[in-house]
């Protein structure tokens, strides 16, 4: 079994060596760029509430020196703005978002329909004596180092975003929750079965290629909305005591929250945007043809509020465990795909 896996990644030497540079190289300079915002040592009362990126949500320390009239915060809120908004610090992060899709399309694209077009195919499935054990051997080998390779890399993406909040926990928040850890893994291992499905269906490895990443540019950009609105919504809640909530000073940005949407709310119970207008117009002033108020003005006391609608930091684990078990079923599913038309195929 050894001497089959180290045939298929010497076959495969090329997206081998180019893919483990890619994610072992992204992972050092993840945690490069992670530790050089770390080092500028950015006071925590100058993050204000989150200090995401050095972004002001919430009250900020502001000490100004009187004899030169600078502010230490704001000098150091500009060193960091300098740092998160270089174009290295930014294309690490836009990397973060892709490799896993570069990873698993380069791996699964040439797994089978390599052999295809190169016609050694009918040499390879005699030699194995079954086509399914084949390309079983062939996904388990590219698919291992995948996950190794992945697994490195979510690593380091955890660190590297983490440094956005330092007063965050990253793994009790949803900040860019979709972009690191464990989701590099699925990300890449669902783009790698994928392919292969795909490759092993049409045969030719360029044309499985397009398809893989316009499929999966699809999927990326669809998913987050579809999870939210159709299989994480029902299950939210609203993330403000509303026993404490003053409406008058707002609702505080918080990154470790994933906000669905703002709800009405009355008398403690949410309500829905008919009955908040409904109400509003019960209540508006009414006035006589000279333009004065006719009567009192309206009582204002238990009107509707508007309060963030989500799930809370706590639930991290929980959605993530969801979102990646979905990203896995699909994965296997592929994979099944790719090991039922291995035997249909003809050999060209």
């Amino acid at each position: 079994m050894l001497t089959r896996f180290l045939l298929t990644l010497k076959q495969h030497r090329f997206e081998t060596i180019a893919i483990t540079v890619l994610c072992v190289g992204l992972a050092v300079a993840g945690v490069i760029e992670a530790l050089r915002l770390y080092a500028l040592n950015t006071p925590v009362a100058c993050l204000g509430n989150g200090g995401y990126g050095g972004y002001m949500s919430g009250p900020v320390m502001t000490i100004g020196n009187p004899q030169t009239g600078i502010d230490p915060c704001d000098l150091a809120r500009q060193a960091r703005y300098g740092l998160t908004g270089s174009i290295d610090f930014s294309l690490v992060g836009m990397l973060f978002l892709f490799a896993p899709f570069i990873a698993g399309i380069t791996f699964g694209a040439p797994l089978v329909a390599r052999e295809l077009e190169q016609g050694t195919a009918p040499l390879s499935w005699s030699l194995a004596g079954s086509r399914r054990r084949w390309l079983l051997f062939r996904m388990l080998a590219m698919g291992g180092l995948l996950v190794v390779l992945l697994g490195a890399m979510a690593i380091a993406s955890d660190v590297f975003f983490g440094t956005y909040s330092p007063t965050v926990d990253i793994h009790t928040s949803f900040e860019n929750y979709l972009y690191r850890g464990v989701f590099d893994i699925f990300w890449g291992l669902a783009a790698f079965l994928g392919t292969v499905a795909l490759g092993t269906i049409f045969g030719r490895t360029l044309p499985a290629v397009f398809i893989a990443v316009v499929i999966c540019f699809f999927a990326r950009v669809g998913w987050e909305p579809l999870m939210h609105r159709e299989v994480l919504a029902p299950t939210g809640q609203v993330l403000v005591d509303l026993k404490t909530f003053d409406p008058q000073n707002g609702y505080f940005y918080d990154p470790a929250n994933l906000v669905f949407s703002f709800r009405d709310v009355q008398g403690g119970k949410i309500i829905t945007q008919e009955e908040a207008q409904a109400w509003y117009s019960a209540h508006q002033p009414t006035f006589d043809a000279n333009g004065n108020m006719i009567g009192g003005p309206p009582d204002f006391a238990n009107q509707p509020m508007q309060v963030p609608y989500g799930l809370p930091g706590s639930k991290y684990w929980p959605v993530v465990a969801l979102e990646s078990g979905i990203l896995l079923v699909g994965s296997l599913f592929c994979g099944a795909v790719a090991l039922f038309w291995v035997d249909r195929r003809r050999p060209y």
